[in-house]
């Protein structure tokens, strides 16, 4: 894929033909679904928390409580060892 369609992928531009969609959803670890759901169905709501977390995470700022399994993605309820 190239970088145009990556990103009006992301801006929601555009879906994925059916079998990119099949690869897109092993490679990022989610439902097929995902990319051809509303932006207010519950499995792309979570999905997005995530992201969000993984790209605070990535910028160094701080955690804060409030995702749905209660702790930040990758580590356990006590913090970092």
């Amino acid at each position: 894929m190239s970088v145009s369609q990556i990103s009006n992928l992301r801006n929601g531009k555009s879906v994925p033909r059916a079998d990119r969609a099949v690869t897109l959803a092993r490679l990022y670890g989610v439902r097929v679904e995902y990319f051809f759901s509303p932006n207010d169905d519950s499995y792309v709501h979570a999905v997005e928390e995530q992201l969000e977390a993984i790209e605070r995470e990535r910028r160094g700022e701080p955690y804060i409580r409030g995702n749905r399994q209660g702790r930040q993605l990758g580590r356990s309820r006590r913090g970092p060892a």
